[in-house]
């Protein structure tokens, strides 16, 4: 008899009565050795000039859905009309990916179980975090001091100064949105508004 799988990942979910005196050899090492691996593995693949298909459990067919608790997932997506400020605590060590499709002028932060740094996801965007148990920090944001040039400016002076007439250079220090840039634009300039 075919044990199922679980839904995101292939790992075998052995049948009560199935594989009698065999469970570590045919279901339990099968499936700790892909955890081990989802947890902590590297995977060199070569790659030179064609298309790459990773390798999956035979048979099986991938159907997304919910982990069994709501941190033992990789994507978390929230949504609702935010009335104050909410802060989550992430109780597991690992990567999310936060969707934040939340509405309302309030922040959704994200911190560990000590809560030493936490971080905030703008309303409407995906971010990479990290939980290390303690600090919740952001990941794959840009490098500090990275010049971002924004469609509709014409140039920049250096030291990221504002550039004569309507145009604006803008230096930051973390990847910002373009919803942000303009919105500062606009308070700094209202001429500017229309270029940005």
């Amino acid at each position: 008899m075919v044990n199922p799988t679980t839904v995101n990942v292939g790992l075998i979910v052995p049948l009560t009565g199935a594989d009698v005196d065999l469970w570590g050899e045919n279901d339990l090492n099968p499936d700790f050795v892909a955890v081990d691996g989802l947890i902590g593995g590297v995977q060199t693949i070569s790659a030179t000039n064609v298309p790459i298909t990773l390798t999956s459990p035979a048979g099986f067919v991938p159907t997304p859905g919910a982990g069994p608790t709501q941190s033992q997932n990789r994507v978390l997506r929230f949504t609702g009309v935010l009335s104050a400020d909410v802060v989550v605590t992430l109780p597991i060590p690992g990567a999310y990916i936060i969707e934040n499709l939340t509405t309302g002028n309030f922040v959704l932060s994200f911190r560990g179980i000590t809560a030493t740094e936490v971080v905030g996801t703008p309303p409407g965007e995906r971010v990479e975090v990290y939980n290390d148990g303690a600090n919740v920090r952001f990941v794959n944001l840009a490098r500090m001091g990275l010049m971002e040039m924004w469609a509709g400016f014409r140039r920049c002076h250096r030291g990221s100064r504002p550039a004569p007439s309507s145009h604006t250079c803008w230096a930051t220090a973390r990847s910002t949105t373009s919803r942000t840039f303009r919105r500062l634009v606009r308070a700094s300039s209202p001429s500017s508004a229309a270029t940005a």
